[in-house]
């Protein structure tokens, strides 16, 4: 059976848009100084919102290929992430970046109140990369049908 009978590829398609949004959101805030972003509460509580916003969206997407594609449910958030490895789609390394971007929101999410935001501002600066590569993973994987 055709992956593009398999797959919602109109859900696949709105989350995607959700997760570049946020990523461009959040690439607008890499550009602005540390010092700036982390004395500034509306910038520092808008780079966490967006980066729950495409962590989620993303988890999402790899929730629904691994459900469809592999009939696997993971038992956590980020094993969709060790799943999809699995699977042959994404190398080990690059599996344990985005399950630890999940393990972040999950951190933004329930333990809000303990976040460290120099811990937010090294996401934004060094980790942008591990969702938006994220996005060719799953143009690929498509594609590839």
């Amino acid at each position: 059976m055709s992956i593009y009978r398999k797959l919602n590829l109109e859900r696949l398609k709105t989350l995607s848009e959700e997760v570049r949004r946020a990523i461009d959101n959040l690439s607008e805030y890499s550009e602005i100084p540390d010092t700036e972003i982390l004395s500034n509460k509306t910038i520092l509580n808008a780079v966490k919102y967006n980066f729950i916003v495409a962590i989620q969206a993303t988890i999402d997407i790899c929730h629904h290929i691994v459900a469809r594609l592999a009939g696997r449910v993971p038992d956590e958030y980020g094993g969709c992430f060790l799943i999809l490895k699995d699977m042959g789609c994404i190398d080990a390394d690059y599996a344990i970046k985005l399950k630890s971007m999940a393990g972040f929101r999950n951190v933004l999410i329930h333990l809000y109140h303990e976040v460290d935001d120099t811990r937010v501002v090294r996401h934004l600066k060094e980790d942008l990369w591990v969702i938006e590569d994220f996005l060719k993973v799953v143009k690929n994987l498509i594609e590839k049908d």
